[in-house]
């Protein structure tokens, strides 16, 4: 079996188990792409990333996002992301959605995060966990990865595999995004061109060069510990 043979059954397998979150919220712009990449596509594109964080395009609406929500979840694709704190605070669409648990890539009080918190879920049946990260080159989310990846594993397995677990930051763009790479490479073996371009299929996304190189560095350590 070939390299792109292989990704395409990790894919598959991943698409089997996990439900994407692809709320796209009001005024954040992003598009979902449905190609898949070749391997020099997804190589240019991660080359290219590390030179330059990928830009933003047009916006779509919060209505249109839950109806592409509803479209995928009966086609049951996907992996677990989604943008911003449009939907992270709107607990009545979180449990028509029916959402079992929320991961916050950018817990805190400042203007580039989200202000949300365990207490604030409360009563609703929906588990938390959030990380305080910053959005900006040198902060290292690294440290992260493992509890993060935990977190979206158990959720995926709550109650028989029936969990949804909503990954956010602030823009759904940079570190979301970056933690669920990082999910994708250490629970399901894939090498970080194939887990970002599984990523990109079905949004658009900008990890900082930062945490670019921060995955790259993980997908080192994977290699060299015989885990990919």
């Amino acid at each position: 079996m070939n390299k792109t043979s292989q990704v395409k059954v990790k894919m598959k397998m991943v698409s089997r188990n996990i439900m994407i979150w692809c709320l796209l919220a009001a005024f954040v712009p992003c598009v979902i792409s449905a190609t898949i990449p070749s391997n020099s596509d997804r190589e240019m594109k991660l080359n290219v990333a590390l030179q330059k964080r990928d830009q933003y395009v047009p916006q779509k609406s919060l209505e249109n996002s839950v109806e592409l929500l509803a479209e995928q979840e009966n086609k049951n694709m996907g992996t677990p992301i989604s943008p911003s704190r449009t939907v992270a605070t709107n607990v009545k669409l979180l449990q028509q959605l029916r959402v079992t648990h929320i991961l916050n890539a950018a817990e805190g009080d400042s203007y580039m995060h989200v202000k949300t918190g365990a207490e604030y879920y409360v009563d609703t049946g929906i588990v938390y966990h959030g990380v305080p990260a910053n959005d900006m080159n040198y902060f290292n989310l690294s440290i992260y990865f493992e509890e993060c990846a935990d977190f979206i594993a158990q959720a995926l397995a709550y109650k028989g595999d029936r969990g949804k677990v909503y990954v956010h930051c602030q823009k759904g763009y940079s570190r979301s995004a970056t933690v669920v790479v990082a999910y994708l490479m250490l629970r399901h073996k894939m090498d970080v061109r194939a887990a970002l371009a599984t990523v990109r299929e079905k949004r658009e996304i900008g990890p900082n060069d930062g945490f670019l190189y921060q995955l790259c560095q993980l997908n080192d350590k994977l290699e060299n510990e015989g885990k990919l």
